[in-house]
């Protein structure tokens, strides 16, 4: 645990995007140390949350942008992209067409950040595990978006029992980690 004076080694500006109601603010609340709340309101644009963490023993400023879904929130994505070096990008496993969407919203990315410097390291997360009996989405489906897309990697979690929501931000501060090494720019 960082104390609030601690230095830190390094900040990382990470996005969080989706379709409406794929649980994207859930799961970074329950990361934050929130316990799960059906109730909480759908985000109306954008939200920023800042977390200290440390991984192998170097301290990190996490600036978490909470990307609000929906066809009218689109335009927000180009602009908090630029300046990022992460990304999330959730669907439902309960709902195909938040996978769709998925995709969309990654192509849209990828095109706003080609011609940064530097590529953000890009992690697709599909939602509510503890629903995988009520699946639509099969892992084919999925993989077929990863693959096309320049995807580090993929993950499921559940907000709701907390499974896996630690590892989705740990595999992509870890890969953030070991990439600025690999660079020699930490």
């Amino acid at each position: 645990m960082l104390r609030c004076g601690s230095r830190i080694d390094i900040t990382y500006k990470i996005i969080i995007s989706g379709d409406v109601g794929v649980g994207k603010t859930e799961l970074l609340r329950k990361y934050v140390g929130y316990e799960f709340d059906q109730t909480v309101q759908k985000l109306m644009g954008v939200s920023l949350i800042v977390k200290r963490t440390m991984i192998n023993n170097t301290r990190i400023l996490l600036q978490i942008w909470d990307l609000a879904g929906g066809k009218q929130f689109e335009f927000l994505l180009p602009t908090y992209a630029r300046g990022c070096v992460g990304a999330i990008f959730m669907y439902d496993l309960t709902n195909k067409d938040s996978l769709y969407k998925l995709s969309e919203l990654v192509d849209l990315f990828t095109k706003t950040v080609s011609n940064m410097q530097y590529f953000p390291i890009i992690l697709v997360v599909g939602s509510k595990y503890d629903l995988r009996e009520e699946r639509e989405v099969s892992m084919e489906d999925v993989l077929s978006i990863t693959s096309e897309n320049g995807i580090y990697d993929y993950l499921e979690c559940s907000s709701k029992t907390g499974y896996n929501t630690d590892l989705v931000f740990h595999t992509l501060v870890s890969a953030l980690l070991k990439d600025k090494k690999d660079s020699n720019l930490l």
